[in-house]
């Protein structure tokens, strides 16, 4: 697994949201996977972490993992919503 991207400057001109620049997400390459590696892959990052994705501005709905064909190549984007920090 070759992760791409980790943290990202303010003002990038490449990110959509602030994702990356917040610590909260990460860019995986999925250029080796076939079809069927990569809907497994999506699959078990869903069962097992997607309470922690990020809520889309889009959509207002979370989302933990979303596969892109650019960029860095073909990758996978995960992400996670911020953490409530204890008084």
């Amino acid at each position: 697994m070759r992760i791409t991207s980790l943290l990202r400057p303010y003002g990038d001109g490449i990110s959509r949201s602030t994702t990356h620049q917040e610590g909260r997400a990460a860019d995986i390459s999925i250029l080796d996977l076939s079809e069927i590696e990569l809907k497994q892959f999506e699959s078990d990052i869903v069962a097992r972490f997607g309470y922690l994705g990020a809520i889309s501005k889009e959509t207002g709905h979370s989302k933990i993992i979303e596969t892109k064909k650019h960029g860095t190549g073909p990758h996978a984007h995960i992400q996670v919503r911020p953490t409530r920090r204890k008084p």
